[in-house]
């Protein structure tokens, strides 16, 4: 039976997995030996093979014993396991190469409290606040070495201090942050409320979706009630009252009492805009519906004042793609998805939404071709292929990329000047393969694996082992 422990630990290595297996090139099966058996590692790990996944990490870690990647995801692999002095030697190693390790720093303490080895890993968590003072798992910890001495007055600000950092932190033993609280402040109103935040889900996942506990929603609108009843304009208690009570319409089959909670449930969201207007996740909130019902002109200026204090904000970004997705202007929506995902590569919705949008708007021939040169281990050229029906994404994402390409010369054609602007990359081949294919070749988007920014078409090409394979993307732009 797998405990809730390592559940935990199995999500967060996920999303590692996800972040370090990111690129851009069609051609991301050229890699060296390393990048190989690690990135076959991450395979068996997702698909939960264990034992499999240390082995090609192993293999990794013959050929560079300091590969970090590879030495974290196996000693988190290996806690998976349950071998936790193994673990805890791997993270060791890495923090003798790095000492700032900050994945390795948590991963340790958390592990040494497990272990009740607390004494352990308070310097741990020492550093780890040097190195980010807003970390909630340490703060918590300092918090519990306060409470153990008796200073519960001084532990109430720090734990109120990890909950709005992570509302629905919890820490290595399973204990959320707010039963900690309130285990020492019963009617502390943020405590009752992150209580009832833990028991649902009213953000949006990192993968951009709504999920709803049904079974848990009355019960986390009773802790917003307690918080309520003691301070009935707490903000949050408003705010989460008023998500949970339309999330619970979601969760019904009573068209009847849908319109009427819901309106209940906007009359909650509203008292807060009339506290706080600047309330960036009521704003958000109150436009997601409007943007789903398809009202649009309430819904924008919404949005934009949200954008207009966060420009970075990733729902309001999201659902200004989304509004311009709807009146099928899909080049503005590009552009907004595009900014969501540059700084959530994992949100799925908005890679469908990124996807669909830009295969909308297509591609355009490019003025220029590809080289693709192979040269064995002796240097001596064995290959060279050239591709000249290039095409590049009508969006500004495509033109952007090109611009940054440096300018190798001047040229003349058709007595037009033209500067010549080039991208070169190499890569050294560690397996024997013949690559090829028709229209899958050329330069992925980076955050949604089925979109490309330039590709060709008809190419075939064999590699050997020792081999390197450079790839230079020409094209021609025109003076003024």
């Amino acid at each position: 039976m797998v405990s809730g422990n390592t559940i935990v630990t199995i999500s967060v290595l996920l999303i590692l997995s996800l972040s370090l297996l990111a690129s851009n090139i069609a051609f991301a099966d050229l890699q060296n030996e390393v990048d190989i058996f690690f990135g076959k590692g991450e395979f068996a790990f997702r698909n939960q093979q264990f034992e499999k996944a240390i082995s090609f990490y192993d293999k990794a870690l013959d050929l560079d014993p300091s590969h970090i990647d590879s030495l974290f995801k196996k000693g988190g692999t290996l806690l998976i396991l349950g071998k936790s002095d193994e673990a805890l030697e791997l993270f060791d190693r890495i923090l003798a190469i790095d000492p700032n390790h900050i994945k390795a720093l948590s991963f340790k303490a958390d592990e040494l409290v497990k272990l009740e080895r607390s004494q352990e890993a308070l310097p741990l968590y020492e550093k780890i606040l040097q190195i980010e003072p807003e970390n909630a798992a340490a703060l918590s910890f300092k918090a519990d070495e306060l409470v153990r001495m008796g200073k519960n007055n001084d532990a109430i600000p720090i734990y109120e201090n990890a909950l709005k950092i992570e509302p629905k932190g919890y820490d290595p033993l399973g204990i959320p942050f707010a039963d900690k609280l309130l285990a020492i402040d019963p009617n502390n109103p943020d405590a009752l409320t992150y209580k009832g935040n833990t028991l649902v889900m009213l953000e949006r996942s990192k993968e951009g979706n709504t999920i709803i506990f049904g079974s848990k929603i009355d019960e986390a609108i009773s802790y917003f009630d307690k918080a309520l009843a003691i301070e009935p304009n707490h903000v949050d208690a408003l705010f989460d009252k008023g998500r949970a009570l339309i999330q619970q319409v979601r969760a019904s089959t009573n068209d009847t009492a849908n319109i009427e909670q819901i309106d209940e449930g906007m009359s909650f969201i509203d008292r807060v805009l009339q506290i706080n207007p600047n309330h960036l996740g009521a704003l958000n909130f109150k436009a997601d519906e409007l943007v789903r019902i398809e009202k649009n002109d309430e819904a924008s200026p919404m949005i934009d004042k949200v954008l207009e204090m966060k420009p970075n904000n990733e729902e309001a970004l999201f659902l200004k793609g989304r509004t311009y997705f709807i009146e099928n202007d899909f080049y503005n929506a590009t552009t907004y998805f595009d900014k969501v995902l540059t700084i959530n590569p994992e949100n799925k919705v908005a890679q469908t939404n990124f996807k669909i949008a830009s295969h909308t708007l297509g591609y355009s021939p490019l003025d220029g071709y590809l080289d693709v040169k192979v040269r064995d281990s002796n240097g001596a050229l064995v290959s060279n292929l050239r591709i000249t029906k290039l095409t590049l994404l009508n969006h500004e994402i495509g033109k952007n990329m090109i611009e940054k390409w440096p300018v190798t010369q001047v040229i003349t054609r058709n007595n037009t000047q033209y500067e010549v602007l080039q991208h070169e990359l190499s890569v050294h081949v560690n397996m024997q393969y013949v690559f090829g294919g028709a229209s899958h070749y050329g330069i992925l988007y980076p955050y949604e694996p089925d979109s490309w920014i330039l590709y060709g078409n008809y190419w075939q090409y064999y590699v050997n082992k020792g081999d390197q394979v450079t790839f230079v993307y020409t094209t021609f732009r025109p003076l003024a």
